[in-house]
């Protein structure tokens, strides 16, 4: 669709292109706002003819990239990146910054402050890595230890007992920790304490079993989050008053590694929804493309969309739809995130959004209906 000046503003596909075309300027046609302000702007059509409706799924992909029009689902937001940050300094500290403005070593981009947030706090308690202001080495045994070294939340680098190249293997795990989860971080940290012990070095030993064991007891709190999922996209959605929230929970290593969420206002069913979302978000995110996308209900023609994030990925990636068991119970959780979302949106508990929706369907009312 393109409007009196030649700009493309809108980029669609359908079986039967005719029909497509024609639902949008009937006079009868119940569009949302969106919709009609499109059809007003329409001043002239294109279209391009392909052989298979996976071909036309890669090519409406390539042209919404290309010309970014102004009425498709576009996956925008504002919020930002949060990345964490090693400092660059002789003893680096871990903090969460909203920006690269400093130097340092950065890991992200998490889309989600909160999950950059817990994971830098776990990570800062299970290293036992100094959150304080103070300066090393300058300020080495200037003053006692805090309070976080006494009850054994800091490994008190202020003696000025730890060297620096200590330090650094320590900052190392707890990289690889943030990047690999607890399950691989305990096995390279379990040969080094048993090269440790038969080089005798029985004190550097001892300090990695302690290490092995809160980094395990952290990954005992989130068991389910840590026990089917190595690498996937759980991918669910929730409606509230004519409003779309599709929540992706995005597991790496065994663990949450972040979250994503997105609004939209579209008159259309949640499959065509999910249709738009899918195809942008993977063409938008293709060095990120995990080898499992686990969705809440089950999409026409699943095996096209595989082989098109299969081209994106240069890897086989699977599509599923679980139906019972545990892959189930992280679908709930990223279908409760949807439902939070909606619920501050609209001034509403993530409960009575969900209640109004299972309401709504069981009642036979479209999704805009649900406003109460």
């Amino acid at each position: 669709m393109k409007n009196q000046k030649s700009e493309i503003i809108y980029v669609g596909k359908a079986k039967n292109l005719k029909n497509r075309v024609t639902s949008y300027f009937r006079e009868s046609a119940d569009h949302t706002p969106k919709v009609a302000s499109m059809v007003e702007h329409v001043y002239d059509y294109d279209f391009i003819v392909t052989d298979s409706e996976y071909e036309a799924l890669v090519l409406e992909c390539s042209l919404i990239k290309q010309h970014q029009p102004k009425y498709n689902i576009l996956l925008k937001d504002d919020k930002g990146y949060t990345y964490l940050c090693f400092s660059d300094e002789p003893y680096p500290r871990l903090t969460v910054e909203k920006n690269k403005k400093k130097s340092g070593d950065y890991l992200g981009p998490y889309m989600s402050g909160y999950v950059a947030r817990e994971a830098a706090r776990e990570t800062n308690r299970v290293f036992r890595l100094p959150t304080c202001h103070r300066r090393f080495p300058e300020d080495f045994k200037k003053t006692r230890p805090c309070l976080n070294y006494h009850i054994k939340q800091c490994m008190g680098v202020c003696r000025g007992y730890i060297s620096q190249e200590s330090y650094a293997e320590i900052i190392q795990q707890a990289k690889a920790y943030i990047q690999m989860g607890s399950t691989d971080s305990v096995k390279r940290m379990q040969a080094e304490m048993e090269r440790a012990a038969e080089e005798l070095d029985f004190e550097r030993a001892a300090m990695l079993r302690d290490r092995i064991a809160a980094v395990t007891k952290a990954g005992e709190t989130q068991k389910i989050m840590d026990a089917a999922l190595e690498e996937a996209d759980v991918i669910a959605m929730a409606e509230h008053g004519g409003t779309q929230c599709v929540s992706i929970l995005r597991y790496r290593g065994r663990r949450l590694f972040d979250k994503e969420t997105f609004f939209f206002q579209e008159n259309a069913s949640r499959e065509e929804v999910m249709d738009s979302y899918l195809t942008q978000y993977y063409e938008h995110h293709r060095a990120d493309i995990p080898k499992n996308i686990v969705l809440e209900f089950a999409m026409p023609n699943q095996e096209m969309y595989e082989q098109l994030f299969t081209g994106f990925a240069g890897f086989r990636v699977r599509i599923t739809v679980p139906q019972r068991g545990t892959l189930c119970q992280f679908v709930q959780l990223s279908r409760n995130n949807a439902n939070e979302e909606l619920a501050i949106r609209f001034n509403r508990t993530g409960r009575e959004v969900q209640a109004l929706e299972e309401l709504g369907s069981v009642l036979g009312l479209p999704p805009a209906a649900a406003v109460y």
